[in-house]
């Protein structure tokens, strides 16, 4: 025959795959992050504690008269106190209890000019919670004409925490140029505190000693601040 049929199709079209599996992703999603965000800080800085250790000022200020606390300090007798310094003569803390204090602490008079400098030292073991300088005063022995008022009349003065809420006050202790102590310091009974001084609402040299509690804690960074309640020294000092 001159016009054969062509040969079949020497390369036929394959069947397509009736289920074809499909190409795997070709983006799969990444791995998680190798290096995720740390942890917030488990152990953050501390707290950095008071932002004033001393309080500088000679500033006239106010304080209220501190009110004689009712049925004894609680407490007080648990502690071991010393006497705070060398005197030649006290006055002694008076008034009703529930009532404003007519003095509020014990004097510890030192008068004889021959001793050049009196210590004042902690009565107890505490801590150091509020530091008052800046006072001046126009003489040790005599009638002190300088910023009567300064420290609210305590002149310069130094409070310290002992246990639970009770506190002891250190005031007209004379000028320096530097404390010796300085809030959050840790001291022990007989730790150096200051000298004995003419500052404030002063008639000469000696040191005014307060016994009391206070519930909210002292603010180092403001003038002078009362106690809730104070005692006498003397009921529990030996």
């Amino acid at each position: 025959d001159p016009d054969p049929d062509p040969d079949p199709d020497p390369d036929p079209d394959p069947e397509p795959d009736p289920d074809p599996e499909p190409d795997p992703d070709p983006d799969p999603d990444p791995d998680p992050d190798p290096d995720p965000d740390p942890d917030p800080d488990p152990d953050p800085d501390p707290d950095p504690g008071p932002t004033c250790t001393v309080y500088d000022s000679d500033a006239e200020d106010y304080a209220p008269i501190q009110t004689v606390g009712e049925g004894g300090l609680p407490g007080g007798l648990a502690i071991l106190w010393i006497q705070p310094t060398e005197w030649t003569y006290m006055a002694y803390f008076w008034g009703n209890p529930g009532n404003p204090a007519g003095h509020e602490g014990d004097d510890y008079v030192h008068d004889n000019p021959n001793v050049a400098v009196v210590d004042v030292k902690a009565a107890a073991d505490g801590t150091v919670v509020y530091v008052r300088t800046g006072c001046p005063q126009s003489s040790m022995f005599e009638h002190n004409t300088a910023q009567r008022e300064c420290g609210s009349g305590w002149g310069n003065h130094v409070i310290v925490r002992h246990d639970q809420e009770i506190y002891t006050r250190y005031g007209h202790l004379a000028p320096a140029s530097s404390s010796p102590v300085q809030v959050g310091d840790e001291l022990e009974a007989g730790a150096l505190i200051g000298e004995m001084g003419n500052t404030g609402r002063s008639e000469l040299r000696h040191l005014h000693l307060e016994l009391g509690t206070r519930v909210e804690g002292f603010d180092p960074c403001a003038g002078s601040q009362s106690m809730d309640f104070v005692y006498p020294p003397s009921d529990y000092l030996p």
